[in-house]
C-alpha cells in the first residue's frame, strides 16, 4: 500500500531537505518511489538523501507533458523559420487552425457533458470534424444504396 508521507509547502530543496534529514538510513533505502514534478530543487535534493533515486522518482504525468509539448512547439517553430527562409510556407498558420480544432473539440465535450466512453468520444469528434462525406456516392430514390 502507498502513503503519501510528505507535501512540502514550498518548492525549496530545504523542504525536502527538512524532511530527509531525521531519516536513518534504513527508512531512506526503505522508500520505494517518491512522486513529484520536475522542478529542479526537488529532484536534486531527492538524489542528494535517497539511494538509488534516479530508479525511484516518478514524475507527475501533466509535468511531462507540458515539456514534451513545449520540446515539439519548439522544433514546429524552428522548422517553421527555417521553411520561410527557403520560401516554404506550408507551415504558416498551422497553430492557429490545431488550436481553433482543439476548441471546437472542447465545446462538443462540454456540450454533449462527456462520453459514456473514449470510443465514443473520438467516434463523435471523427464525425463532427473529420471531414467526411456522408452522402452515398451514388443514390436514387426509392432504392437501395448502390455503387
Amino acid at each position: 500500500m502507498s502513503n503519501v508521507l510528505h507535501v512540502a509547502d514550498d518548492r525549496r530543496g530545504a523542504s525536502l531537505n527538512d524532511f530527509y534529514g531525521p531519516l536513518s538510513d534504513a527508512q531512506k533505502a526503505q522508500i520505494q518511489s517518491i512522486s513529484m514534478d520536475m522542478w529542479p530543487a526537488y529532484i536534486r535534493a531527492t538524489l542528494e538523501h535517497i539511494p538509488d533515486a534516479e530508479d525511484k522518482i516518478a514524475f507527475d504525468k501533466f509535468h511531462v507533458n507540458r515539456h514534451l509539448n513545449q520540446a515539439v512547439d519548439a522544433v514546429r517553430k524552428q522548422e517553421h523559420r527555417q521553411r520561410m527562409k527557403q520560401g516554404d510556407a506550408t507551415l504558416k498558420g498551422t497553430n492557429a487552425r490545431a488550436e481553433s480544432i482543439n476548441s471546437k473539440i472542447k465545446m462538443l465535450k462540454d456540450k454533449a457533458r462527456g462520453f459514456r466512453n473514449r470510443a465514443r468520444f473520438k467516434t463523435a469528434i471523427l464525425f463532427h470534424f473529420g471531414g467526411l462525406s456522408l452522402m452515398p456516392e451514388k443514390y436514387e430514390m426509392g432504392t437501395h444504396y448502390n455503387r
